[in-house]
């Protein structure tokens, strides 16, 4: 497993690596480590399987066991100096199309340092992915950002990335990428409830031509806190707006490809003790192309149990 660290990157962690010892002494205290970590299992629906990736639906239903973990480890140099690493794991096994079993490995770093009131940084993840247990996709992504807290309820950053996609099987497919992201946070009083809303701008060249696009995405969530049952819950609903314009028109059809995506989720999730909650999640993706293979909508529907730790 190789981590193509891209420069901006590298010489910012380089730099803070090389400068913590400092960076402690002008802080107050030791430096401290801390970890979190969830396990979740579900039970899903899939009205169409499909993937995105490669364009490509089967226009049947299935059902799937799902297993989402999560490790993140955050160490804190001094008041302003931090450092962020962790582990992921997402697989889904269905029971009649084992052939689109999809297991990815994510793996991160983030490194920030606050200047006076804004907090810059820099962060890289790796992800892999298998299809069917053989090997399918990688992806190498770094990007520097800025961000400020405006009073206690307005949170901005800003970012740019580098990405590398590399496709295993169709080298065809894989791509350069290059990104700007702005997004913005408000948060109630109460610290029960926020808002993000989030816009990027993208271009990815890739192998072949008819597989290059430029394109924006728009994003929306909401997170409300709440009591059940004398229980904590959580409501959190997420939408996103996809729009892509490709460079070349593609093989299989005479016109340049032009993609919409349009993504909605909605999860519920209750704590049923301190450590475990029972989760739901629902999530419709409609998916509209000019490549007719492209084109097609799916639902999600997932049940489970998250332990966090």
């Amino acid at each position: 497993m190789i981590m193509r660290l891209s420069s901006p990157f590298y010489l910012f962690l380089a730099t803070l690596f090389m400068g913590a010892p400092v960076y402690a002494q002008q802080g107050e205290g030791k430096p401290e480590l801390s970890y979190t970590g969830s396990l979740q299992t579900s039970y899903e629906h899939h009205s169409n399987i499909s993937v995105v990736e490669l364009d490509t639906a089967i226009n049947d239903s299935d059902s799937a066991l799902a297993l989402d973990l999560n490790l993140d480890a955050s160490l804190q140099l001094n008041q302003r100096t931090r450092v962020d690493a962790g582990y992921g794991l997402s697989e889904r096994q269905y029971t009649e199309y084992p052939s689109y079993d999809l297991r990815t490995h994510l793996l991160y770093v983030d490194a920030s340092h606050d200047v006076a009131s804004v907090t810059i940084g820099a962060n890289h993840y790796y992800a892999d992915a298998l299809l069917a247990r053989e090997g399918f996709m990688s992806l190498n992504q770094s990007s520097l950002y800025a961000a400020r807290l405006f009073g206690n309820q307005w949170y901005v950053r800003t970012s740019v990335l580098l990405a590398h996609k590399r496709f295993d099987e169709l080298a065809e497919r894989s791509a350069d990428a290059t990104g700007v992201m702005g997004n913005l946070f408000w948060f109630s009083n109460d610290a029960q409830r926020f808002v993000s809303l989030g816009l990027s701008l993208n271009d990815e060249d890739a192998v072949e031509d008819e597989f290059s696009y430029s394109g924006w995405a728009l994003r929306l969530g909401v997170s409300q806190r709440m009591t059940l049952w004398q229980r904590d819950a959580r409501l959190q609903l997420n939408a996103r707006w996809v729009e892509r314009d490709y460079q070349a028109e593609s093989s299989w059809i005479e016109v340049v490809r032009e993609d919409t995506q349009l993504l909605a989720e909605a999860q519920f999730s209750v704590a049923l003790f301190d450590w475990l909650s029972a989760v739901t999640q629902l999530e419709r993706g409609r998916y509209r192309s000019t490549l007719p293979t492209a084109d097609y909508a799916e639902t999600r529907l997932a049940v489970g149990m998250r332990a966090s730790f």
